[in-house]
């Protein structure tokens, strides 16, 4: 049997529903760190059949990172978390790229007492 595996020691992949991080590749067996820290073994046969998503060689991915805000939050509030928020991003050029930003949203959920509205950061 020929085996080409699709994947290296360090990858970050997902499988299905799961997010793991590929430990150790032997003949038979593959060994993933969860993200939760827990190692888990698959075999390499059950591996073949799934579909296996490579994040480290996808190149580029634009992910959204999504949180509530009260819809009472003053303006400078938000204006001073979106200013952290460049600053964090401007640091860690390695996950953030320049087309990252930030846009206000509401949810369209009733909330105390006049609803709630969704600062929206694009990851890239």
């Amino acid at each position: 049997m020929i085996h080409i595996y699709s994947s290296n020691l360090g990858d970050y992949i997902i499988i299905g529903d799961e997010n793991m991080i590929v430990v150790k590749i032997r003949l038979l067996t593959t060994i993933f760190r969860k993200t939760d820290g827990r190692y888990v073994i698959y075999p390499n046969t059950l591996l073949a059949g799934r579909d296996i998503v490579n994040i480290r060689r996808s190149g580029g991915i634009w992910e959204g990172i999504e949180f509530d805000v009260d819809f009472d939050t003053p303006h400078t509030t938000i204006t001073e978390l979106h200013a952290r928020v460049s600053k964090y991003a401007s640091v860690l050029t390695h996950r953030f790229t320049s087309g990252w930003g930030t846009r206000l949203e509401p949810t369209g959920r009733p909330g105390p007492p006049d609803g709630e509205s969704r600062i929206i950061l694009p990851q890239n």
